[in-house]
């Protein structure tokens, strides 16, 4: 999960945070990954492999930023 925070100038509250995800959030950024001109945030998940030779699969989530 991702947690966005905003200052107000005494204290941190929290502004938006992603849904909760299985597996290992390995990198985040933002970007105009639909070139709209606006920013979304992607995210790479690798997720778990589910059995003894299956290999781990990684996953790309991009949230819009309204």
């Amino acid at each position: 999960r991702v947690v966005a925070f905003s200052w107000n100038g005494s204290a941190r509250t929290e502004s938006w945070r992603t849904v909760e995800q299985s597996g290992y959030l390995a990198d985040f950024g933002l970007a105009d990954i639909d070139n709209d001109g606006v920013m979304e945030l992607v995210s790479i998940i690798q997720k778990k492999s589910s059995g003894l030779f299956s290999k781990p699969r990684s996953q790309i989530v991009v949230y819009e930023l309204n």
